[in-house]
């Protein structure tokens, strides 16, 4: 999978209130509840707002590294969904902390 398709695909399922239903791990659905919950808002918009986020804000350098270890791994879409995650979570953890 491409990852436009992955991207495209996101979109699609946020437009349908469906974004969070694509994380498939268990575990990272949790913290982005729980984070989604420190921010006041769902964990469909908080997931939507860090695919944009990313998507607007990273270096060409998160990119390369993120393509990597998609590319590396069995299941790029959750590994995409992942690390957007984690990017997002990481900043608004040091914003909150400051």
């Amino acid at each position: 999978m491409l990852l436009g398709d992955i991207l495209s695909e996101i979109e699609r399922a946020s437009l349908t209130g469906n974004a969070a239903a694509l994380l498939d791990d268990l575990v990272l659905l949790a913290h982005v509840n729980d984070a989604a919950a420190r921010q006041g808002i769902d964990a469909e918009s908080y997931v939507v707002a860090a695919v944009r986020g990313f998507e607007r804000e990273v270096s060409g350098d998160d990119w390369t590294t993120l393509i990597s270890a998609m590319t590396a791994g069995s299941n790029p879409g959750s590994i995409c969904i992942k690390r957007m995650f984690e990017w997002a979570a990481a900043k608004d953890n040091a914003r909150l902390s400051r």
